[in-house]
């Protein structure tokens, strides 16, 4: 059966190395998120990162990205 995972848009920065069947670490707005271990993960040339875990799809956009998205905080 298909499964539904949680979908996450995030624009920040790698903090470690990511690695199969371990913790991807995200710096993102004066935090880091830790997720549960990665099972697969694709680095676009444009700096965006797909990032799969068990209950979550990340999709981890370079702060550049953040700046030209024209959205303010």
């Amino acid at each position: 059966m298909f499964e539904k995972k949680k979908r996450m848009e995030i624009y920040g920065t790698l903090e470690m190395p990511l690695s199969v069947g371990h913790a991807a670490f995200i710096k993102e707005s004066g935090f880091i998120r830790r997720t549960s271990a990665v099972k697969h993960f694709i680095i676009m040339p444009s700096g965006t990162i797909y990032i799969e875990t068990k209950n979550t799809r990340y999709i981890l956009k370079p702060m550049s990205a953040f700046a030209e998205s024209g959205v303010r905080v």
